[in-house]
């Protein structure tokens, strides 16, 4: 009796992980395409696209929309969304990722996810310029205290 309820158990378990993971990664999913809408990238393979056309000769120029096309359902394909919600997924839960969605969906949310890693880097400089500057004063005073 309980080997059955455990083997019932562990197939349930199995037919039901799944579906958990995939919406686990759906969430992040939502995620990463909330904080990079497909316009947004649309318009970055666009700026690609244009680079690479730069040097393709004038008769070729209208097989530009058709290269980017063909960019953008490689970019969005969801293999592609996949690996890039990997590490968002790993990171977070799904409850987590579901709230994160709906911060960054919001102006201040996409204020804050626009600027931290550049105000995070900022912050980093200025702070290790202030430690360098002030690390000979602190040697000497640990010399002083260290006599």
């Amino acid at each position: 009796m309980i080997k059955t309820k455990f083997l019932s158990f562990i197939l349930a378990s199995a037919l039901v992980s799944p579906v958990l993971a995939d919406r686990h990664l759906d969430a992040a999913i939502n995620f990463v395409d909330a904080l990079h809408p497909k316009a947004e990238k649309t318009e970055k393979l666009r700026g690609l696209i244009d680079q690479m056309f730069i040097s393709v000769p004038q008769e070729k120029q209208n097989k530009k929309e058709q290269v980017l096309q063909l960019w953008v359902e490689k970019f969005s394909s969801r293999k592609r969304a996949e690996i890039e919600a990997g590490p968002y997924r790993d990171k977070f839960s799904e409850t987590e990722l579901n709230k994160m969605t709906q911060f960054v969906k919001t102006s201040f949310g996409q204020k804050v996810f626009k600027n931290l890693l550049q105000v995070m880097a900022e912050s980093d400089k200025v702070t290790s310029t202030f430690d360098k500057s002030h690390t000979k004063e602190l040697f000497e005073k640990m010399k002083a205290v260290m006599k």
